[in-house]
């Protein structure tokens, strides 16, 4: 049986492993683009954790493949942190995506009064969320 702290060590490593995946799945992409290189070595982490655990679990060694994993992990939680920062082909590199504040660039057809037409929306929206609060 392996001791107190092996398990320790193990259990955290495929815990923190976890953790960063859903963090980098579900909070918003990174502020700043880091440099070109992180991409592949997160993937080389990742693919070489994921062929660690493999092996590790398939000669039945399960808790250095528990820690295995938690570095597969942490590699994916990277490449999918890394992937989620790259400009948009539909924002222009812009960072502000497709929903950023402010009048649409000029399409080329007839000019719109962009402020009036925005007071004219958040005056239909506060009717219409007024009427439904009554009903």
């Amino acid at each position: 049986m392996p001791s107190l702290p092996t398990l320790i060590a193990a259990s955290t490593a495929g815990a923190v492993g976890i953790v960063l995946l859903v963090v980098a799945l579900v909070d918003q992409p990174l502020a700043r683009r880091p440099g070109r290189a992180a991409l592949p070595v997160c993937g080389v982490v990742w693919c070489l954790g994921a062929v660690a655990t493999l092996e590790l679990a398939a000669h039945g060694h399960r808790l250095a493949a528990v820690a295995a994993g938690g570095v597969a992990a942490c590699g994916a939680a990277g490449v999918v942190a890394l992937i989620r920062a790259r400009p948009r082909d539909d924002d222009g590199g812009g960072g502000g995506g497709v929903c950023a504040p402010g009048p649409p660039s000029d399409p080329g057809g007839p000019a719109v009064d962009w402020p009036a037409f925005e007071q004219a929306f958040w005056e239909h929206v506060e009717d219409r969320v007024g009427s439904s609060a009554t009903a």
